[in-house]
């Protein structure tokens, strides 16, 4: 913990870097020599989602408790209640990636690191329609014939079931091939999501 903060690192495996113990005044202001871990968030974001977290246990001991009553009518509410603070939730972190993918976008950046965090990339949701299926295929038969890799009629199949599957053709092994998918089909950028990837972990 930060003696000078309170502020508790904790896991990074969830929002456990978001904890204050006790929670900190939300008038308090960080002396600018402290290693403050989450610059990005507020002290007072960061103690809201605190707050919340502490409820949500308190919430789930009461569950608990209603479920060893067999108080059916009382968990029936509460789930209503929760599946829309769940939809709430879901909500307000989708805005908050859109929020962040835009400035990210305007700032020119791609990637961000932010030290105790994690890396956050911009990824971009390509949408692929209108592909020249049959010019595709002949374009690789012909490349492999070339490189002296079909040697059996199984191979033409293994090769086109290497880059394609039933929902569509593999742009990443197209790729590995040295074929841009762009050349070969319709291709209408939808949407930027957020990659984090916190650090050692998988992305999420």
């Amino acid at each position: 913990m930060d003696n000078t903060t309170g502020y508790d690192r904790g896991s990074m495996g969830d929002l456990e870097h978001l904890r204050f113990d006790p929670p900190p005044d939300p008038d308090l202001e960080i002396p600018e020599d402290v290693d403050h871990p989450v610059l990005p968030i507020r002290y007072t974001a960061a103690a809201a989602l605190d707050h919340l977290r502490q409820a949500i246990a308190a919430a789930d001991s009461q569950r608990e408790e209603l479920a060893g009553a067999g108080d059916i009518d009382s968990l029936a509410i509460g789930l209503v209640g929760f599946r829309l603070l769940v939809r709430d939730l879901r909500t307000l972190a989708d805005a908050t990636e859109d929020d962040l993918s835009r400035i990210m976008g305007e700032q020119g950046e791609r990637r961000i690191d932010i030290d105790h965090v994690g890396t956050f990339e911009r990824k971009r949701s390509t949408s692929r329609t209108a592909w020249q299926t049959e010019d595709l295929a002949r374009r690789l038969v012909r490349d492999a014939l070339e490189r002296g890799d079909l040697n059996h009629p199984d191979d033409v199949t293994a090769l086109l079931l290497r880059h394609a599957s039933i929902s569509g053709w593999r742009v990443t092994t197209l790729r590995e091939d040295g074929i841009d998918p762009s050349e070969w089909c319709a291709e209408n950028v939808e949407d930027y999501s957020i990659k984090h990837t916190p650090p050692g972990g998988a992305a999420k």
